[in-house]
């Protein structure tokens, strides 16, 4: 039986057991055990990891949708437009944590990665590195029989499909430029190459909650829910300034602060396209650029002060006191929640109330 599994920051996971459980049948279980329970910890500043458990990759700045809710579509760095991330600075980062407790690597951030046709050099240097974790998300546009065959051989673990709607008609309204009908195909015809070659990768699909779609959040979960190893439905992050959004909603910046403590500076960090770094991969977390990965290890960069300092930060529960992570976190369920008869009287009178989730 499906049951919801997993609830935080707008994001709802939906699964019949573990996320992980197939990893225990392929790699060390105990290897697996450490992950996740460094994972949980870490989360909620029980441990605080001297190296990043996941390292995200953008490997490409571009995509081949133009959906509203993504920055490349709204709002894109003109200084990252063509970029493609250099494959010897990416081994470099790879081989700095062999042996460390780097458990995982997410091969793109916004972009799409499938736009790179040597996605599957970077999943197999992972593989050969003993990383268990090896993600991506994709469109699913240019997932082919051919190309899923590629990326399950170079040693994928874990792949995340974002589809958005049940029907062609919202699906359209959402994903700007996609085409639903392959999107389905590709998927079905994925799972089945998966089925028929082995356990892994696991596969999620998921539905990102907005106003266009929202009404076939019941439907896409009852069509998927028995065909994947997992789903989430997640809310939506308006893709807007801080300025912007403080214009908008300064309501929100006015009310008591919430018991929240941000585990993400503690578990992960991205590398941009360029080699920059930030803490987290929410749209108003890229604004904070940390040291470049061509000058500096990770490990540096990890304990350098700006990323030590956010940490503490949020250890004492202070986000409040940070521009960037005000922004994220009072427009994230768990703000929505706590103030719910707040929200719901803001949104009556027509004032407009941020979208969320990561």
């Amino acid at each position: 039986m499906v049951k919801e599994i997993f609830n935080a920051q707008g994001s709802k996971t939906y699964a019949a057991s573990s996320i992980y459980e197939k990893f225990y049948g392929v790699f060390d279980p105990e290897m697996i055990k450490r992950y996740r329970d460094m994972w949980k910890k870490s989360k909620t500043y029980e441990i605080m990891p001297d190296y990043p458990l996941e390292i995200v990759f953008e490997l490409n700045y571009s995509c081949n949708l133009r959906c509203g809710m993504c920055e490349i579509s709204h709002n894109p760095r003109e200084n990252l437009k063509g970029k493609m991330f250099d494959f010897e600075l990416y081994k470099r980062i790879i081989d700095q944590g062999r042996g460390r407790h780097c458990y995982a690597v997410h091969l793109n951030s916004m972009n799409e990665p499938l736009l790179r046709p040597d996605l599957e050099d970077f999943i197999s240097y992972a593989r050969e590195a003993d990383i268990p974790d090896i993600a991506i998300t994709t469109n699913a546009m240019l997932l082919t029989r051919e190309r899923g065959r590629r990326l399950i051989e170079a040693g994928l673990t874990r792949i995340q499909i974002s589809i958005d709607a049940y029907t062609r008609e919202t699906y359209e309204q959402v994903r700007k430029g996609g085409d639903f009908d392959r999107v389905v195909q590709n998927t079905l015809d994925f799972i089945e190459t998966r089925n028929q070659m082995g356990a892994l990768p696991i596969i999620r699909v998921s539905f990102l909650n907005r106003e266009e779609n929202t009404h076939e959040v019941d439907d896409f979960c009852a069509f998927w829910q028995s065909k994947v190893d997992y789903l989430t439905v997640q809310k939506c992050f308006k893709p807007i300034t801080l300025s912007e959004y403080k214009e908008e909603s300064a309501w929100r910046f006015d009310m008591p602060p919430l018991d929240f403590h941000c585990g993400q500076p503690n578990q992960y960090m991205i590398v941009r396209v360029d080699g920059s770094t930030v803490a987290c991969d929410s749209m108003p977390g890229h604004r904070r650029i940390l040291p470049n990965a061509k000058d500096h290890t990770i490990e540096e960069i990890w304990n350098s002060s700006a990323f030590t300092e956010l940490r503490a930060l949020h250890l004492r529960g202070e986000y409040y006191k940070d521009d960037i992570c005000n922004h994220c976190i009072t427009a994230t369920s768990y703000f929505e929640e706590a103030y719910a008869d707040e929200v719901a009287a803001r949104e009556g009178r027509g004032e407009a109330a941020a979208g969320s989730g990561r």
